[in-house]
């Protein structure tokens, strides 16, 4: 699932068995508290990926218990060709957990694009399949809360075609979570944070929104819109710092005024749901929006550069926020969250 890691020979879970179904073989990835290992599937002779929550006991280990079991219900309630496909979960011998899925060999969607070179219309049908995947889970209920490069690989299908996964579903968002408890936790990801996030406020699907337009930034800028050496410098930009423009000439009309209603403060702003993202984006290249529940890469239009365009249609309104008072309050609440992740 993710780029490999060297951990000593002796390691507490290879060779043993979990479920009585997979043998793990070798460690894949290390979160610190939770691991990937590459397992042996005695059922169907396949290899998986099996991620194993460490059981340390304490107030930590509760916490991301219980945030393992709930990425364990959201996997089980979605099927899509684009999401990591989960196939069981359990607890281990020791007291710890874990979610045993299918194995993406793959690289992320910025190590894909940037390996292959891929044109500007490539990378929106990469996007479309993200969306595609974000339709599917918000119609399911699930806000993801966590896209980003590193949660989007991207494999090769039966017919050696790209196909882009969403994976770590780790701290998902359940439209029925909110009657078990009442805090409202600032989680996400430094780059991808959506403001109402930073702000601990409810959020709903729009914050998956928020993220897709800054991915789409990355894609097509090859830098985030938002960045500090110090992080919680980035996460306040999210909320303050105006919303930069895409500016290269050859991108596909209209695709930065997408980005820019993507990335707007106020998610009032943002595209009403993923299905109408979709159509905008589907529309920069002259493709139905249908073409898309699958990895086909398609013949796309593309406007050479001496091609007169069209007069740009006025800019949508952005929501601007101005510097306000509460900015210190939020910087200084943002370095809780960084220090406590």
């Amino acid at each position: 699932m993710l780029a490999g890691v060297s951990r000593p020979s002796r390691d507490r879970y290879v060779g043993t068995t979990l479920g009585g179904r997979f043998h793990v073989t070798r460690p894949l990835a290390d979160g610190g508290m939770a691991r990937v290992y590459v397992a042996r599937d005695g059922e169907t002779d396949t290899r998986v990926a099996v991620k194993i929550l460490v059981p340390r006991p304490g107030p930590r280990h509760d916490a991301m218990l219980e945030r393992m079991r709930r990425e364990a219900v959201a996997l089980e309630r979605l099927d899509h060709p684009n999401i990591v496909k989960t196939l069981t979960h359990g607890p281990t011998d020791d007291g710890g957990f874990f979610i045993a899925m299918e194995l993406i060999e793959g690289p992320s969607i910025t190590e894909f694009i940037k390996a292959n070179r891929t044109e500007p219309e490539g990378g929106i049908q990469l996007l479309l399949q993200v969306c595609s995947a974000l339709r599917h889970a918000h119609r399911k209920g699930i806000v993801h809360r966590d896209l980003k490069s590193s949660n989007l690989l991207v494999a090769k299908d039966e017919q050696g075609r790209a196909r882009v996964k969403l994976i770590d579903f780790g701290i998902v968002k359940l439209a029925d979570e909110d009657s078990l408890s009442g805090s409202r936790q600032i989680v996400g990801s430094v780059h991808t944070i959506a403001p109402e996030q930073v702000k601990g406020e409810p959020l709903d699907h729009r914050a998956d929104i928020y993220a897709v337009g800054i991915l789409a930034y990355r894609l097509m800028a090859g830098e985030y819109p938002y960045h500090s050496r110090v992080p919680t410098e980035t996460i306040t930009q999210h909320v303050h710092a105006e919303i930069p423009v895409l500016s290269d000439p050859g991108l596909p009309y209209g695709l930065s005024d997408i980005v820019a209603r993507c990335m707007a403060k106020d998610p009032d702003d943002r595209f009403a749901d993923v299905q109408e993202l979709m159509d905008e984006l589907s529309a920069t290249l002259d493709v139905p929006t249908a073409a898309f529940t699958r990895p086909v890469f398609s013949r796309t239009r593309s406007i050479p550069p001496t091609e007169a365009r069209p007069e740009a249609p006025a800019e949508r309104p952005r929501s601007r926020v101005a510097l306000l008072a509460g900015g210190v309050l939020i910087a200084a609440v943002a370095l809780l969250w960084v220090l406590a992740r």
